[in-house]
């Protein structure tokens, strides 16, 4: 499988558009059988609590980990897909309308078009366990400042970058930054 990353923050424009626009179509033209997805979010963790702080304030942290919480319970697998029951719906309707985050009305609206279950999702967020949602989020923190992404929406193609949505244009995308091109540099590396 190839590994194609994305480094977001869930109340960004510049997220939406790199998600609707090129990442979520291009899921759709390859497919779980072939890429190995991975939503990864950009903040910064506090030495002194051991807490994480967001661009965009707590809410945005909070909606970081729906995501998380998301995409591990309802992993991006073949089977899932078959189902229709990965966290990608899911995700899609969050990210569309990223300003009502976290309201919960809108998150459940959100479960219901996706099909997962609020209620697990909430519970992931809520636990303050080692697989609840702030860990899940200080570790996908950690991985984006250990990479050194800083800018949402950067898009990571086997490990290394490949495109970056910013102020809303595409920026370092050798390769192009249209759908089909994304496509075909995925199939090159399978």
């Amino acid at each position: 499988k190839v590994q194609l990353e994305i480094h977001i923050m869930s109340k960004c424009p510049d997220a939406r558009d790199c998600m609707e626009d090129l990442v979520f179509p291009a899921l759709g033209k390859l497919g779980p059988e072939m890429v190995d997805f991975r939503m990864s979010f950009i903040g910064k963790t506090v030495p002194d609590n051991g807490g994480v702080t967001c661009m965009h304030g707590p809410g945005e942290c909070l909606g970081n980990m729906v995501h998380l919480c998301g995409a591990k319970l309802y992993p991006y697998s073949h089977a899932a897909e078959k189902q229709n029951t990965t966290f990608i719906q899911f995700s899609q309707c969050l990210v569309h309308n990223y300003g009502k985050l976290p309201d919960k009305s809108f998150i459940e609206d959100c479960a219901t078009e996706g099909k997962v279950d609020f209620q697990k999702i909430n519970e992931c967020v809520s636990d303050q366990g080692f697989e609840g949602g702030i860990e899940l989020l200080k570790s996908s923190v950690e991985w984006s400042e250990h990479l050194g992404v800083r800018t949402s929406c950067t898009i990571r193609l086997a490990g290394q970058r490949r495109c970056v949505r910013d102020g809303g244009k595409w920026k370092d995308c050798e390769g192009g930054s249209r759908v089909e091109d994304l496509v075909k540099d995925v199939k090159a590396k399978y």
